[in-house]
């Protein structure tokens, strides 16, 4: 999925944005994303707050996630190592 980074007020987290719209079944992505090694924090239906290797992600039904780090990079690298993890969940 392609995406653009935005940096939060928050100084410590940046925003993964779709670049086209997206609707992600949160129910399968928490499966697909604890098949991928994720830790999963909250399962609020219409988002779930995951962690992997110390990196806090929340992931929203729009696809939209909230990365917690301030460097860009690991940020961009969360996002994607995210999204790599979900299948059946971009399909809604």
């Amino acid at each position: 999925m392609k995406f653009m980074m935005v940096k939060t007020c928050e100084a410590d987290a940046y925003d993964a944005i779709p670049k086209e719209l997206a609707r992600i079944n949160i129910d399968a992505a928490v499966r697909e994303l604890q098949e991928g090694g994720y830790t999963l924090i909250a399962d609020a239906g219409v988002m779930c707050v995951v962690e992997k290797e110390g990196l806090e992600l929340q992931l929203f039904s729009s696809g939209r996630v909230l990365i917690k780090t301030a460097e860009l990079e690991v940020a961009e690298k969360g996002a994607n190592a995210l999204f790599e993890n979900l299948d059946e969940a971009l399909k809604g």
